[in-house]
């Protein structure tokens, strides 16, 4: 399988060139961009080729043509994710823990956005099912505006297994749905917690709902039928966040 691919994008691939862990095959540039380049290149212990390109010339690179790449694009080695028993043991000391579980989302955008909600309210890894993951999504990666670098993200096959995982390391585990029995701003937010999140239009499937301590609902204007899945990512972990007081080291 090849693991090298594109992302395209100012923050994704500067965020990827900051990254020590992220190999950088090369990177194409516009001529407006080749300072920034330059000047992350020299900032980082490995360097790579820069070369400056026409934004038609970058344009072809890209196998999603949509993607607005900015004039930056780059050639990156996948990164090989963690273990669940990799993530459990990084977090087993800490005082507050929280993960993110994605049950059958597969619109690579929402994806993207949530993982930089998760990214910006210091979630620890996100779980989701690894037939929906595709790991060289440039979708994704632009939506995600660099967050790709910063979470941890663990494709499985068994989202209940994980969740049985989770409970056996004293996660509590939330599911979030419009029909929850609970809302949401009464929750009482424990210090380790895994968010359960549906599909864009079937919610939660039945075993993994089932599998969850408490399922609870965001309480929203009845006029209005549901939020984006990524939206209520970021109202979730807003509570979760505020109610522990201070952001996580």
């Amino acid at each position: 399988m090849n693991t090298t691919f594109w992302i395209a994008g100012k923050h994704t691939v500067l965020s990827a060139i900051n990254n020590p862990n992220r190999t950088i095959v090369e990177v194409f540039t516009n001529e407006e961009n080749r300072s920034l380049c330059d000047n992350a290149n020299k900032n980082n212990s490995r360097t790579f080729k820069v070369s400056t390109k026409k934004n038609s010339d970058i344009s072809k690179v890209l196998k999603n043509k949509d993607i607005a790449h900015q004039g930056l694009a780059a050639l990156v080695k996948k990164i090989e994710p963690p273990s669940e028993d990799e993530i459990f043991k990084n977090n087993k000391d800490k005082e507050n823990s929280t993960f993110l579980m994605l049950d059958n989302l597969t619109d690579e955008r929402n994806i993207g956005s949530i993982i930089r909600s998760a990214a910006a309210f210091y979630v620890d890894a996100i779980f989701l099912l690894k037939k929906n993951y595709n790991f060289d999504s440039q979708s994704m990666y632009k939506s995600a505006s660099g967050a790709m670098e910063y979470v941890p993200i663990i494709p499985v096959v068994n989202l209940s297994n994980s969740i049985n995982l989770m409970k056996q390391n004293n996660f509590w585990i939330l599911g979030l749905d419009g029909q929850g029995s609970a809302d949401l701003i009464d929750f009482e937010w424990p210090k380790k917690v895994s968010i359960v999140l549906g599909s864009e239009g079937f919610g939660m499937r039945r075993l993994v709902k089932e599998n969850c301590d408490q399922v609870c609902k965001i309480n929203i204007n009845p006029k209005i039928e549901s939020l984006n899945v990524s939206n209520a990512v970021a109202c979730c972990l807003t509570l979760n966040l505020k109610q522990k007081k201070s952001p996580r080291k």
